[in-house]
């Protein structure tokens, strides 16, 4: 059928160069694609995408799949690293991918449109938010066209103020009286009556499938008496003129069109699996040939769909003509994409049929996958679909929800599915036997950071089949945990970097990550900050390279890193990084670690005096720590509540806080050896209690006991905490050279590691006596300034010091060097309005209106350092 001519819409192909965003949004039937074709076709070779989305492109897997397919034809220099990204973690991919693209078509000079059909399938998901960012953050050089049944949520009322967006819709894609006219007159073959043209064109109020499905019928029937009588609602012409077009066709074709009515999307291949039939190919091109209602998926022409309507009104038949077939089809689609590996395919067409059974299967083989990623919170969804009893007859699935609840927060069912899980055990499955005692080891870590390794062999890796590396190197990180207790901190060390070889690989993201976050947490409590620092960005860039960086995994790496920047007294760079891993354990629902994250950036922001805040992450902090039972979040707040007490000068306060911490851990036990690590940490804040009650005598004696233990365990941070305490109470005592003589041996303990928060734990009692060693002592020099700032600000004063994102310090960095928005954006590999962007923020933070003001009054904060 020819298209008739629409001048009015056809011509905006000619203004695409000068928007950025078009949205045309419309009921079904509309026009919509029809439109969009026309100006694909009107563009210059090269110079468009297509892509054509489905409901299963809601999930981050395949809507970036889809993104990367659409665009690396037109972009060369996509490929690769696109690629690279699809074989990341699910929660990785939709920020991963679009930053790229981001990137790339930044240094894109040709003009580029994206054309985005059926996006109404995104509303409501992740991919719907990914699509708003591209748009938010596209180079000028990209224009985007989004057709959709629905309005999105995109930044479209921001363009159209400036004139760079256009809206379509129901209005302006209504065909007209004579544009209608022309469409059936070529049907009828001309000299059609005035007044059904009129009928046909009132009573489908312009709509173009109704329209069209018009057209088809006066094929058969060209006096178009049939017409007349038509209902005005577009639902009630679809379904007259659709049954109509279809008894038209041979009962083989129709047989064919029911049965794979079905499928969201299908192949040749999945629709002579699903039909029967195996000439799929030739009854696909005869459709596509024919106009009926199908359209293309890929520029292969591999995969189709129907028109949505059309679908609909196929199914209905489909229910008509053959109650209850659907299971059946729905069982052939999932044993076909299994058979393909299109696993989530797969899976859903098995729930939708209800073959309950065989959507287990596939869930033992994809739960692995999604184990090994780190996408918890997919696999605890899937597995909820499952009828109640089905993991008690499957270990394998027991298991895996296992370390889905764990990590999700939900200790009390992941001990659940643990115990079922062993209840089934054979003697000689010492596999299964060893992945448990594993999963049971990181329970106790997850819940209270101290590993229930009662029952893991020492030997346990040896258990833990070698094909399975993430399993492996989830043994190896057990290992690690427990040598970490025992205070063998450089064997534990040890365990982690073994964890890391093994699992060097892009299926194994989630315990490589969480071994590299480990050994950054082993450096900090050895006192080397600086150490811990350097190898977590590494391992970041590690997760950038590989398309992890959007994994809970990276969450774990910058809470981390925030920790050993706060160690060093850098506030500021603390909370961006704690505040960046914050935001992917949300996103991941990382809820095991969330609320550590969220205690340590409430003790960051004490530290730099941003009170509010910080009472508002310990509040949160303390909601998670209760609603989940997780004991390692509520001593971080109980400990925070003792430390704010203890600068504050609430000294009453602070005992009644340290005694409920002490009343929750394990008593250190009577032979004087390595103390309990948590016992430890109460330890120092229980020093500074004793200190400020002028206790000096007990606080050499109780310190000492805690420098021996810190010494013994290798935990070198704690060392000088108590070394410090104990020189400011020699010092309250009168006794000069031993304040010397501990503040020395805790400058060497921790010799070019910026480890300064641990010399703060006296407050501003030694600043006179490190200031003499700042001479020849470069970490004295700098802890001297801090407590000189301390004792001009309280801790618990709310100094309102505004707190930056990483990319808005290095962009303040790099205005110093009067670079203008183009070299910023092309240093730090984002587009210039991405620039343009963080500087309205930065602007507004700073309180200021210019450049030169911002770039003044970050130094005045000393943001710059």
């Amino acid at each position: 059928m020819r298209l008739v001519a629409r001048d009015r819409l056809s011509s905006v192909a000619g203004r695409l160069d000068r928007l950025r965003l078009v949205c045309v949004t419309a009921p079904a039937g509309s026009g919509k694609s029809t439109l969009m074709t026309q100006w694909h076709g009107m563009l210059a070779e090269g110079e468009a995408a297509w892509l054509s989305l489905e409901r299963a492109d809601r999930e981050p897997a395949n809507f970036a799949a889809a993104l990367a397919a659409a665009l690396k034809g037109r972009v060369p220099s996509l490929g690769a690293a696109l690629q690279a990204i699809l074989s990341s973690p699910e929660p990785v991919l939709l920020r991963r991918t679009v930053d790229h693209v981001l990137v790339e078509l930044a240094m894109h000079d040709r003009r580029f449109v994206l054309m985005l059909d059926d996006a109404h399938h995104l509303i409501g998901s992740g991919a719907e938010e990914a699509l708003a960012r591209l748009i938010a953050q596209a180079p000028p050089s990209l224009t985007v066209v989004v057709g959709s049944r629905d309005r999105l949520s995109l930044p479209i009322s921001r363009l159209l103020l400036s004139g760079s967006a256009l809206e379509i819709g129901w209005d302006e894609l209504r065909f007209t009286a004579g544009e209608a006219g022309i469409l059936l007159n070529e049907a009828a073959g001309d000299g059609l009556g005035a007044d059904i043209v009129d009928v046909v064109t009132r009573r489908t109020e312009g709509w173009a499938t109704g329209l069209q499905l018009a057209a088809m019928t006066l094929r058969q029937r060209p006096d178009g008496a049939d017409l007349r009588s038509l209902s005005g609602r577009s639902v009630d012409v679809a379904n007259y003129l659709l049954e109509d077009v279809f008894s038209a066709l041979a009962p083989s074709d129709r047989d064919f069109l029911m049965n794979t009515s079905v499928l969201d999307r299908f192949s040749a291949g999945l629709a002579e699996a699903v039909s029967g039939r195996d000439d799929a190919r030739a009854i696909i091109e005869r459709l596509e040939h024919g106009n009926l209602f199908l359209l293309r998926l890929d520029d292969r022409r591999e995969w189709f769909r129907y028109h949505h309507l059309f679908q609909e009104f196929l199914q209905s038949r489909l229910d008509v003509a053959h109650p209850g077939r659907r299971d059946d089809l729905y069982r052939r689609a999932a044993h076909w994409c299994e058979a393909a590996d299109l696993l989530r395919e797969a899976m859903t067409y098995a729930r939708r049929g209800r073959h309950m059974e065989h959507l287990a299967d596939l869930l033992e083989r994809a739960g692995r996958q999604m184990f090994r990623h780190g996408d918890f919170k997919s696999l605890r969804d899937w597995l909820a679909v499952l009828p109640p009893g089905t993991l008690q007859n499957r270990r394998e699935l027991c298991v895996l929800a296992g370390w889905a609840h764990a990590y999700l927060g939900e200790i009390a069912a992941a001990r659940t599915c643990a115990a079922m899980a062993a209840s089934s055990l054979a003697p000689e499955d010492r596999a299964t036997r060893a992945e448990l005692a594993v999963m049971r080891t990181t329970f106790g870590v997850i819940q209270a950071d101290e590993p229930e390794s009662h029952d893991l062999p020492s030997n346990v890796v040896d258990h833990l089949p070698s094909d399975k590396p993430a399993l492996l190197g989830f043994g190896h990180v057990a290992v690690g945990y427990t040598l970490r207790a025992e205070g063998r901190l450089d064997d534990a060390l040890a365990a982690f970097e073994r964890g890391i070889a093994i699992t060097e690989r892009p299926e194994t993201a989630l315990v490589n990550l969480l071994a590299r976050f480990n050994i950054g947490a082993l450096l900090v409590f050895m006192g080397r900050p600086a150490s811990a620092e350097e190898r977590l960005r590494q391992s970041l860039e590690v997760a950038r390279a590989r398309g992890w960086d959007e994994s809970i995994g990276a969450g774990f790496l910058n809470v981390q890193l925030g920790i050993a920047l706060r160690e060093q007294n850098r506030l500021r760079d603390s909370i961006a990084a704690l505040g960046r891993g914050i935001e992917l354990l949300e996103a991941g629902e990382g809820y095991g670690y969330l609320g550590v994250g969220l205690a340590e950036r409430a003790r960051s922001h004490r530290a730099a005096g941003n009170g509010n805040a910080a009472a508002q992450d310990r509040d949160a902090a303390r909601r998670l720590a209760d609603e989940r039972g997780i004991t390692r979040v509520r001593f971080r707040v109980d400990l925070l509540d003792a430390r704010t007490a203890l600068g504050g000068g609430r000294l009453d306060e602070a005992l009644a806080c340290l005694e409920q911490l002490r009343s929750g851990l394990v008593p250190p036990s009577d032979d004087g050896g390595v103390l309990n690590e948590k016992y430890e940490i109460f330890l120092v804040q229980w020093c500074r209690l004793l200190h400020g009650q002028l206790r000096m005598a007990e606080v050499v004696r109780v310190a000492g006991l805690g420098v021996g233990s810190a010494l013994a365990a290798g935990r070198h941070r704690n060392a000088v905490a108590f070394l410090v305490l104990q020189a400011a109470a020699w010092k309250g005592l009168g006794v000069p050279g031993k304040v010397r003589d501990k503040l020395v041996r805790a400058l060497e303990l921790v010799r070019g590691e910026g480890c300064v928060r641990p010399f703060l734990a006296a407050g501003t009692t030694l600043l006179d006596d490190l200031a003499e060693l700042a001479g020849d002592r470069a970490l004295a020099a700098s802890v001297v300034p801090v407590l000189a700032a301390l004792g001009r600000h309280s801790e618990a004063t709310d100094i309102p010091i505004p707190v930056l994102r990483y990319r808005e310090t290095q962009i303040i960095g790099l205005l110093t060097h009067g670079l203008r928005n183009r070299e910023i954006g092309e240093r730090l590999r984002i587009s210039e309005e991405t620039v343009k962007w963080y500087l309205k923020q930065l602007y507004e933070k700073l309180e200021v209106r210019s450049r030169t003001e911002a770039v003044q009054k970050a130094r005045e904060y000393n943001l710059l350092a």
